[in-house]
């Protein structure tokens, strides 16, 4: 199965823009979930709740900036700070587990660990890195 985000307006491009441009543009709307690896959902995530950040950002900042002159936007001030700290905090999460990951890569890759470890282990890290997994070490 494939998500992807279509733009009606990729498809009419095609006649008018040449295939070096519209190719990488059809390219990074398109996402296999079924190749998608955790440390990848992890990145998308990211990439999800900071695109969120961006939207939300300058209406929040109107809600704001509104406020002294019409004090019905306290509860959405309030509620969107709330959603804001949330968002905030799953994403510094998911950074965190990033970058274990990140190490935890690096190591394999450096090092000669992997003949440290046991069969179960180094299945879960084949699994979970997938093509991306280090060549073993010798």
């Amino acid at each position: 199965m494939e998500l992807g985000i279509i733009f009606s307006t990729i498809t009419n491009m095609k006649g008018n823009l040449p295939p070096i441009i519209v190719n990488p543009l059809e390219y990074g709307f398109l996402i296999d979930v079924r190749a998608l690896r955790p440390w990848q959902w992890l990145n998308l995530f990211n990439a999800v709740i900071t695109i969120a950040f961006f939207i939300y950002a300058d209406t929040f900042r109107s809600y704001v900036e509104h406020s002294a002159e019409d004090l019905r936007l306290q509860n959405k001030i309030q509620s969107g700070a709330w959603w804001i700290e949330l968002g905030r905090r799953a994403r510094f999460i998911s950074s965190v587990f990033i970058l274990v990951i990140a190490f935890i890569h690096a190591t394999l890759w450096a090092t000669s660990i992997e003949s440290h470890l046991d069969a179960d282990a180094l299945n879960l890290f084949k699994w979970f890195f997938g093509s991306a997994m280090p060549p073993a070490q010798i």
